[in-house]
């Protein structure tokens, strides 16, 4: 198992909840795993994928935490006994399952007031932005 065959899993289910994932998403010098954006209601929600390594993971996740509403920690779920949710918890990052059948979050990430647009105009803007994939519209 690699951290790429846990991606798509976690991409279908936030793009069954409304969101438009993007892979690989780079802003201001940092790169997000998985950045889901929802243009209905401008929520913005990051995830980190790990396969054992939830402390590089959570570190990731509180930066991350600064360009979304919420932050996610995906992990394997053979590793998920290691994860500590109370640790998680404490920094408002949510905790989700990967499995060979689909995902599932186990701890709910805090909602953070976040002003969205600006990541929105911070993605449109090229040289602060290394992501050319996707081309907001509002």
């Amino acid at each position: 198992m690699r951290e790429s065959e846990m991606l798509e899993p976690v991409k279908v289910y936030f793009d069954s909840l409304g969101f438009e994932p993007l892979e690989e998403y780079r802003i201001i010098g940092k790169r997000i795993d998985l950045l889901c954006v929802c243009r209905k209601n401008h929520k913005v929600v990051a995830i980190e994928l790990k396969l054992r390594d939830w402390k590089g993971g959570l570190r990731q996740c509180i930066q991350n935490a600064s360009f979304s509403n919420q932050a996610y920690l995906a992990m394997w779920h053979t590793h998920l006994d290691n994860v500590p949710e109370d640790l998680l918890s404490n920094h408002g990052i949510g905790l989700i399952t990967v499995n060979d059948k689909g995902v599932a979050v186990v701890l709910e990430a805090r909602k953070r007031q976040f002003d969205a647009i600006s990541i929105v105009r911070l993605a449109e803007d090229t040289r602060l932005s290394e992501s050319r994939k996707w081309q907001p519209v509002l």
